[in-house]
């Protein structure tokens, strides 16, 4: 047998029961403790396999993906196909991680780079180049975090040489963050494509490879703006690109966890490139210059309305100096309003304070109207704010946004009602996230 090297291609026989099964695939890079006649290859379908090299075993080099010596700092492009580069910016979360062994937890362990040579295919679309800012699992990450991101986009994007960048983030809270980059970086003419993973990168079945090949092709696509790019189902098929303001997290650990909420997805992407486009969205202009407007530092609250909540969580927002409120309602916007646990006398408290509340909906899909059932009613005569259609993670970073931008009440209802970064739409769009 040949000797093999990491990213050589390679043809397996595997003879067992006088039945032979062929494998073939990409030699990925030896990890921590693997034997010597272990290797681990990277199917065509995206899937690994680990396999012991015996006497059963034939193996036959077909060729060679060239690597990146590992001195460099920036991957180049071998293919010669395309001459745009991918910043990708790694934040940490599952698709910048690896099973530890010796815990048997995932944590934050690759950088950009150790999953840029894991998935060589990048290298025929674009030129990457790696960076990691931070290492943190998602729900570990603040608004603070947010600026410091959006600071390092911006200084990039404007980048001549520069096609789009790709951000790996933890998926817990990754739509907070695209969120936040939606409506604090201004003028964006490139693509900006969040991506992350529900299964770590070493496991057989991850959605690291094929998360960031699609990211890559946005990247370097004619769209502008910020997306998240993750798995369209529950399969190696594709990707959806969704709006930044309409990503959100609707599954624990599927593949496909990640929706549009109340609107179509901007695209459909494949792994070899093709690219469905399924509503309007900006298109790529390089010459416009990306600027950083406003930030996170206000403090605000998210409150979930259940059955039996006592109405004096909003004093303890008050005592506690929060400068907003943001309510996910029932239905179509609805808190209590009757006998001890009414929130009528605290909404009110909060209008003569001038601390702005902001109701949206917990159902998730449709949006939020105050002139269907009289308790609405009630509750936007108080001063409360309904935003429409925006879902309450977005409108929960958007009020942390526009309290940036102003103190004024009035200005702030206006902001809020305001559709900035495709937040909130006329019409809420029944969803069919399937192709047929």
């Amino acid at each position: 047998m040949e000797s093999l090297k990491p990213y050589d291609t390679v043809e397996v026989k595997i003879k067992k029961d006088n039945k032979i099964t062929t494998i073939s695939g990409i030699v990925m890079p030896k990890e921590e403790g693997d034997a010597k006649n272990e290797i681990c290859i990277r199917m065509e379908n995206g899937y690994k396999i680990g396999l012991i090299l015996d006497k059963n075993t034939t193996v036959k080099k077909t060729g060679h993906v060239k690597e990146t010596p590992a001195t460099e700092t920036k991957l180049e492009n071998t293919s010669g196909k395309n001459n745009q580069k991918i910043l990708f910016i790694s934040t940490g979360g599952t698709i910048a991680s690896k099973i530890d062994y010796k815990t048997g937890a995932v944590i934050a362990k690759f950088t950009a780079r150790e999953l840029e040579e894991k998935v060589p295919q990048l290298k025929e679309i674009a030129r990457p180049e790696a960076k990691t800012i931070f290492s943190e699992m998602s729900e570990n990450l603040t608004p603070k975090h947010w600026e410091i991101i959006a600071k390092e986009i911006a200084s990039n994007l404007n980048r001549n040489d520069i096609a789009g960048i790709i951000l790996m983030h933890g998926t817990d809270t990754l739509g907070y963050t695209a969120s936040a980059l939606s409506f604090i970086l201004k003028d964006i003419g490139k693509p900006v494509c969040i991506v992350g993973a529900q299964r770590s990168s070493d496991r057989g079945s991850s959605d690291t490879f094929m998360n960031l090949i699609c990211a890559s092709h946005v990247a370097v696509g004619n769209f502008a703006g910020v997306f998240c790019v993750m798995h369209a189902n529950t399969d190696d098929d594709y990707c959806a690109v969704i709006k930044g303001t309409r990503a959100r997290k609707m599954h624990s650990s599927r593949r496909d966890a990640f929706k549009s909420i109340n609107e179509k997805p901007v695209a459909f992407v494949w792994e070899n490139g093709k690219i469905k486009s399924i509503s309007k969205s900006k298109k790529r202009d390089n010459n416009l210059k990306t600027t950083i407007a406003g930030n996170f530092s206000s403090d605000v609250m998210l409150i979930k309305t259940y059955p039996g909540l006592n109405p004096n969580v909003i004093d303890f927002a008050i005592k506690n100096s929060i400068q907003g409120i943001v309510i996910e309602g029932t239905g179509l916007g609805h808190t209590c309003t009757v006998r001890k646990n009414n929130f009528l006398p605290y909404f009110k408290k909060c209008a003569k304070l001038k601390i702005p509340v902001i109701m949206t909906t917990q159902t998730v899909y449709g949006r939020t109207n105050p002139n269907v059932y009289s308790a609405a009613r009630y509750i936007a005569e108080t001063g409360v704010i309904y935003v429409e259609d925006c879902i309450s993670e977005t409108a929960y970073v958007k009020l942390r946004w526009v309290l940036s931008q102003t103190k004024d009440i009035k200005e702030i209802e206006k902001l809020m009602k305001e559709n900035v970064a495709g937040e909130i739409e006329e019409r809420s769009e029944i969803i069919d996230y399937e192709m047929k």
